[in-house]
């Protein structure tokens, strides 16, 4: 089973056990709950955690990783957008390889802008899931602006089978989405952002096709 499908099959076995048991045994909840409540609960939830395969173990908070900096005419840095994973371990029963008794299926990232006094900022708009990578293709400063330019994936497979890779391309501040454009590509490529020129550029099989993510900003 996926993880994330796995993930949520768990958490909702898991929800849905819970309330049917409280649902129907409320008097029973309230007066014999350290016995008959919890061992049945505790042996439904066994029977399908071996039916599905997966146990939650609880969430952990990963390495903090710098993604970007802004930095003055002096070279002195003024400006970071850091990424912070919150990741969800699980025991795998089943899997591949064999039981795992502690894996991170998946990872969800924060963002956050780090001033030069140190005080940060939350930019909820870049929150994404990921696995064990920051999920952004790309997040950088546009000189000469208060902007930052970020890339990500927003294609499915489906989309991959026919020929389109779709990436999602945004300015922002720390506030606010200043533009939002989806780019269709005809293959797997590179992105390179050329800050001088503010161009966005994809390498594809020997081309290279190009993006200005400004033209369509009126003031920056």
């Amino acid at each position: 089973m996926p993880p994330d499908q796995c993930a949520q099959t768990a958490a909702r076995l898991f929800a849905s056990r819970l309330t049917s048991h409280i649902q129907r045994g409320s008097v029973q909840f309230r007066h014999r709950m350290k016995f008959n409540f919890s061992r049945t609960l505790i042996t439904a939830l066994l029977i399908e955690v071996l039916v599905v395969g997966c146990v939650p173990l609880g969430v952990t908070t990963g390495k903090e990783q710098v993604i970007t900096s802004r930095t003055n005419s002096n070279g002195r840095v003024v400006e970071q957008i850091v990424g912070l994973p919150t990741e969800h371990h699980w025991m795998m029963l089943i899997a591949p390889d064999g039981p795992e008794l502690n894996t991170v299926l998946s990872e969800t990232w924060r963002f956050y802008l780090v001033g030069s006094d140190g005080k940060r900022e939350l930019i909820r708009f870049l929150q994404q899931k990921g696995h064990n990578a920051p999920p952004w293709h790309l997040i950088a400063p546009i000189p000469h602006t208060n902007l930052w330019i970020g890339v990500i994936y927003a294609g499915s497979l489906n989309n991959v089978e026919k020929g389109h890779f779709d990436y999602r391309v945004i300015c922002f501040t720390s506030k606010r989405i200043v533009s939002e454009k989806t780019l269709d590509y005809p293959d797997y490529g590179e992105f390179n952002f050329d800050s001088e020129k503010h161009i966005l550029t994809y390498k594809i099989k020997g081309n290279t096709l190009s993006y200005d993510p400004l033209a369509n900003i009126d003031s920056h």
